[in-house]
């Protein structure tokens, strides 16, 4: 992941310092995933902006108007973001420190503490209990970069090694039994 990576729908990477999209990418327990759902869902070029693991970086989230903490020094280059997207605490304290700085509108994925005015959109699974406010989009579950294309593109990379398999045949592991190394079908 590098700082000036732009991405489009279905994962191509360019380079673009400039684009209008930021997407906050926490390493930490893939926060991002969900940003980086929505961003790409949007079909429009984004910028994905490493938050940096400190001991800092969590003191972002106690701070009522955001903080730098967690954000690189490179941010200086280019043009500032339009829209900026992040998820989880240490997100949410970049984002609001960017709409400080630059104006940008903030969309949130999950619960942003105590600071939910300050964001344009928060996007809120109904196992969180959103509140019922104007700027909150309650969903079903997070925002998953599963798309019907990458359905495709994958069906067709995998379809000659299942050949062999009678039809219907079905199996599935979510991310985080892969990541434990556990292999149950899910």
């Amino acid at each position: 992941m590098e700082d000036a990576s732009t991405c489009l729908a279905g994962g191509a990477h360019v380079t673009s310092v400039g684009a209008a999209i930021w997407v906050l990418d926490d390493p930490r327990h893939d926060r991002a995933g969900a940003a980086l759902a929505i961003a790409e869902r949007l079909g429009l070029p984004f910028r994905r902006v490493p938050l940096a693991a400190s001991w800092l970086a969590p003191l972002a989230r106690l701070a009522p108007r955001g903080a730098r903490f967690g954000l690189p020094a490179t941010l200086e280059r280019g043009a500032a973001p339009r829209l900026v997207i992040g998820a989880g605490a240490r997100g949410a304290g970049a984002a609001l420190w960017l709409k400080r700085q630059t104006g940008s509108r903030l969309v949130q994925c999950m619960r942003p503490g105590p600071r939910a005015a300050g964001f344009d959109l928060l996007v809120v699974g109904w196992h969180d209990h959103p509140p019922a406010r104007a700027n909150v989009l309650p969903v079903l579950g997070e925002p998953s970069r599963l798309s019907p294309l990458r359905l495709q593109q994958a069906g067709r990379a995998w379809a000659e090694r299942l050949v062999h398999l009678r039809s219907g045949a079905v199996a599935s592991a979510s991310a985080r039994s892969l990541r434990c190394g556990s292999a149950a079908a899910g």
